[in-house]
């Protein structure tokens, strides 16, 4: 034992007493301490040995040995340089039981492959993120697709690197940086991967199709529209090798992929599709059912009878879309839902305007601007929560554009004041566009014209003019924020119009 010599007090200093001997200024307070510290120091050991016993019992697990591979391979970080924080994925760790303590804290299963911490963290990001973004998964719904495509990574390692690439990118674009170490050195493994997978026998595979259709995603993230059109040309090639889109695996999954990115990059360069509809198996027929809708453009002289029945198959995936709200739809019925609406997507992209030929007659001129309404509503209403900003932007601006390349504006406006069911069209697609106008000069425009419609029409409530929207396309849904204050400035409009 220890004893302070504190005789000069000046110059105190520890002497080694035989525990025989009595030592005063041991008193019981000293006694209980050291108690209280051997019990704890003998527990820890305990439970340690508990842990050892445990893990010595336990049955091995035939997919252990890939950790092993994984250490040997370069793509493989140690926890030492792994990070903790997604401020900084190269800060290194100090705690020599962060694997251990990971693997504890486990819920994906990943420490079966190895993974490090670094790896674990961009996973967990990419699942609980990423993975709904490109479907725009209905509200209320949980994310199978995407845990489908999680588990598939863990299994494939081209896969795994380019979802940890995605993840990454994506990670950087958030905090504003410039490109980390590990995003670079997951892109360097993803066309090394890649590469060497081209050459192998078996030709393109799903897990070579998944990773070209992550750095296309990726190349969105950061808005290089030039890399990610080049992806899609990759891709398109890839595909026809393999016999076409139904020939893609992962239950649908890479089909739907492929199509909502492809459908991203055609609104933002206004081209064509680059591949095939689903097909006219994935198109509704409602030609027995009854709609306003139809009604109502098919009795504009035929000239808006093809966006007719692309109206009705809208109303049809809202009402799938509402069945998704009242229960958890599986994976099978959220990729329908994903497919039949790429189709419809693909259908108002690739049709044609009007072949018949200008006239006196307005309703001609109304098919473009509809058109590009429905594909604003389609985006809007169908991927409520995580709508494609940059893609509402470019319809918005397309809109706009279709009223002032005509020469003829204010002939045609005389003749739409002058025909009820032009009003109507016309309300609708100036309300629909003045609902993702994020320039307040762009919002006065839609209101100012949806105001003079509600004129034209004698509408003053609302109600009337839900009523109109309902005619078309509209769902309870749209009325939140950007709705409620487009109708103010509407408001503001009418009373301003009356005033004068």
């Amino acid at each position: 034992m220890l004893n302070i010599n504190s005789t000069n007090p000046l110059g105190q200093k520890w002497e080694f007493v035989d525990v025989d001997k009595p030592v005063k200024e041991q008193d019981a307070a000293t006694r209980r301490r050291v108690r209280v510290g051997a019990m704890r120091a003998f527990r820890r050991r305990q439970r340690l040995q508990q842990l050892d016993v445990f893990q010595s019992t336990r049955p091995s697990d035939p997919t252990r040995d890939l950790e092993s591979e994984l250490e040997q391979s370069s793509s493989y970080v140690s926890l030492d340089q792994a990070s903790t924080t997604c401020t900084d994925l190269a800060q290194p760790i100090e705690q020599n039981d962060a694997r251990e303590t990971l693997r504890n804290l486990d819920p994906a299963g990943t420490k079966s492959v190895g993974l490090s911490q670094e790896q674990h963290y961009l996973l967990n990001h990419f699942n609980l993120l990423l993975c709904h973004r490109p479907f725009r998964f209905p509200p209320k719904t949980d994310n199978r697709v995407g845990a489908l495509w999680f588990h598939q990574a863990l299994e494939d390692q081209l896969l795994l690197e380019a979802t940890l690439h995605n993840a990454a990118v994506h990670l950087d674009g958030l905090y504003k940086r410039q490109a980390s170490t590990q995003a670079l050195r997951h892109k360097a493994n993803t066309i090394r991967l890649v590469n060497e997978c081209l050459k192998s026998p078996d030709g393109v595979s799903d897990s070579i199709i998944g990773a070209v259709v992550l750095m296309a995603w990726t190349a969105n993230y950061n808005g290089n529209l030039p890399e990610m059109q080049l992806h899609l040309d990759g891709l398109a090639r890839m595909v026809r090798i393999r016999g076409g889109l139904k020939t893609l695996g992962l239950g649908g999954l890479l089909h739907a992929l492929v199509t909502r990115l492809d459908l991203i990059a055609v609104t933002l360069t206004n081209s064509k599709p680059r591949f095939a509809a689903l097909g006219e198996s994935g198109f509704i027929d409602t030609s027995a059912s009854g709609g306003v809708a139809c009604v109502l453009l098919e009795s504009m002289e035929g000239v808006l009878a093809p966006l007719s029945v692309i109206f009705k198959n809208i109303r049809h995936l809202l009402a799938l879309q509402d069945s998704f709200a009242s229960d958890h739809g599986d994976s099978d019925r959220t990729i329908l839902f994903v497919e039949k609406r790429s189709f419809i997507f693909n259908r108002l992209l690739s049709t044609q305007k009007s072949k018949s030929p200008p006239t006196e007659k307005a309703h001609t001129y109304l098919y473009e601007p509809c058109r590009i309404a429905a594909l604003i509503f389609m985006e809007y209403a169908l991927a409520r929560d995580t709508p494609n900003q940059n893609m509402l932007r470019k319809l918005c601006e397309n809109l706009q554009s279709s009223f002032r390349t005509t020469t003829k504006t204010a002939e045609l406006q005389q003749l739409w004041d002058q025909d009820l069911s032009s009003l109507k069209v016309l309300l609708w697609v100036y309300y629909i566009g003045g609902m993702v106008a994020t320039e307040s000069l762009d919002r006065e425009w839609f209101s100012y014209r949806t105001a003079r419609c509600m004129m034209s029409l004698g509408f003053h409530e609302w109600s009337e003019v839900e009523s109109c929207l309902l005619e078309l396309l509209w769902t309870d849904m749209m009325h939140d924020q950007a709705c409620t204050g487009l109708w103010e400035q509407v408001q503001q409009q009418l009373r301003g119009s009356l005033i004068a």
